[in-house]
């Protein structure tokens, strides 16, 4: 879907592809294909192109996601493998809180003392 903008009615009015199966993107992405294809010498810029290049572009984004993670579980390995003994160190839960005791009233010295109920009466 594209948008396009009257700056008179001041509202945008939405324009569906030609071919209503290919997939949406952004306008990041469409400039970056344009931009890809005008630097690999490709004059001639149409739908199919840009779509051509939408999904090579996100073929390449698959890619580095798969062996980013096939990086990351290889680190991880090799971790394990110089030191066998951290792969069974796992971080331990914190020792639950003791309940705090509670005190009842008798347990409080206090003492009352009727002026200060008397003083806050007056300020307020």
């Amino acid at each position: 879907m594209l948008y396009l903008y009257h700056p008179e009615d001041k509202t945008y009015y939405e324009l569906p592809y030609r071919d209503l199966s290919q997939p949406s993107m952004s306008i990041w992405e469409l400039r970056h294909i344009k931009d890809r294809m005008r630097r690999e010498g490709k004059d001639q810029v149409d739908e199919g192109r840009i779509f051509a290049g939408y999904e090579a572009m996100q073929n390449r984004i698959a890619e580095s996601v798969a062996s980013t993670r096939k990086a990351k579980k290889q680190r991880r390995t090799e971790k394990r493998r110089m030191n066998p003994h951290a792969a069974h160190t796992h971080a331990t839960k914190p020792a639950p809180a003791k309940p705090r005791e509670t005190l009842s009233n008798d347990d409080l010295e206090f003492e009352f003392d009727p002026s200060m109920i008397e003083s806050e009466i007056k300020i307020r």
